[in-house]
């Protein structure tokens, strides 16, 4: 029987298909080679190699063996308090999950400054504790000494001798800018060590009431019961601050975090380890930084410096004939640009040093002379209320 036409058709496609698949089936090995080819160009390719994403895994790796974890055991205390006592004791109920006037163990953390095992961390976090201890990330704990605690900053330093410590490498925090990316390294809630990344939204950020001297890094990186004396650092792994506080009104991070400044924790950390407390010097005043708006509303000659806006009374700047509404434009020979700035001088110089001031009082240049004094806590202080500034 003949085949059919359609039959035939059927014949040539199945020989045509097959044909196809004979020819495709020699043709692999170059395939493949191709393949292998494309797939090797693009190991070799640096785009290739480049992480979908940034990390910091680098700077974590620098910074988080510094940071360390602090157990402190308090103890049942009921004499009176200073009023810097007093905000140590708030930060530590509101972070650090301590209650004041409980025995109960406290957990913070701390920042391994120097290799001699000093360490730096928060003072409500070891403030009247009889025991102290430290663990490294390695796990080896050991019992720490409190060399000093410092109620203007909240910052404390201990001692804590170990073998093999690495202390941190330190930043430049003047030099970080708004929207600049932080890493917060700490141990909340003692689930263990942790790292939390943020911006700073802020710099030079004072009147919260959490310390007398203030000068903190805000930042959104989350700080936690538990993240207090940690480490804030750069991109680099390089400290910039060390984590104070977070406001909440829930008790958890909520995007709002501060932090001192690495320079003012080396000065405080240099001077109790060399004496035992700080010899900060104090002039008596508070002042707002001269603004466009100040430059206008008080009609002030002067497009920058320091607006005294309060004088405490019999202080130093008032026994020198200071008042409320001269602008204090240069200190010991240092042109004054912001209210930080002048603190930070303030507070460098030795008690008993005379300085030369520059002011003007309304169209009047002015130099006087101010001897400093040692820093006087605020519960011992008297002062003159001073509302607002008269012009002249």
């Amino acid at each position: 029987m003949r085949p059919t036409t359609h039959s035939i058709a059927l014949t040539l496609f199945g020989f045509t298909a097959g044909a196809a698949v004979v020819s495709a089936l020699d043709q692999l090995p170059s395939i493949k080679g191709a393949a292998d080819a494309d797939h090797q160009a693009q190991e070799a390719s640096p785009v290739a190699n480049q992480p979908s994403a940034p990390g910091f895994a680098d700077a974590v790796a620098a910074a988080a063996p510094a940071v360390v974890k602090v157990y402190a055991k308090g103890s049942v205390d009921s004499r009176p308090r200073s009023s810097g006592q007093a905000r140590g004791e708030m930060l530590a109920s509101t972070l650090s999950g301590a209650q004041p006037n409980r025995a109960q163990t406290r957990l913070g953390s701390g920042v391994i400054i120097a290799s001699q095992g000093l360490i730096a961390t928060n003072g409500h976090v070891v403030r009247d504790c009889d025991e102290i201890k430290v663990e490294l990330v390695d796990g080896r704990m050991r019992s720490a000494e409190l060399l000093g605690i410092d109620d203007a900053t909240d910052l404390a330093v201990l001692r804590a001798p170990l073998p093999e410590l690495a202390p941190i490498a330190l930043g430049d925090p003047s030099k970080l800018r708004v929207g600049d990316v932080v890493l917060a390294i700490g141990h909340p809630y003692g689930i263990g060590q942790t790292v939390s990344l943020g911006i700073v939204s802020a710099t030079g950020r004072s009147r919260l009431g959490l310390t007398e001297i203030e000068d903190f890094i805000q930042t959104d990186a989350a700080i936690n019961p538990g993240n207090s004396g940690g480490a804030l650092v750069d991109t680099a792994g390089q400290l910039v601050g060390i984590a104070t506080a977070g406001l909440s009104e829930s008790g958890h991070a909520e995007g709002v975090g501060f932090a001192i400044p690495s320079t003012l924790v080396m000065q405080v950390v240099e001077s109790i380890a060399d004496h035992g407390q700080v010899d900060r010097g104090w002039i008596g005043l508070g002042g707002r930084s001269v603004t466009g708006e100040l430059e206008r509303r008080f009609g002030l000659r002067a497009s920058s410096g320091v607006l005294v806006s309060s004088l405490v009374e019999n202080g130093p700047a008032a026994a020198a004939g200071l008042r409320a509404g001269d602008v204090i434009t240069a200190f010991a020979g240092t042109e004054i640009t912001d209210a930080s700035q002048l603190r930070e001088l303030i507070t460098a110089t030795p008690p008993q040093r005379e300085v030369p001031l520059v002011l003007w009082r309304g169209s009047e240049r002015i130099e006087v002379s101010v001897r400093a004094a040692e820093w006087i806590a605020a519960d011992r202080r008297d002062v003159a209320s001073t509302a607002r500034p008269e012009r002249e």
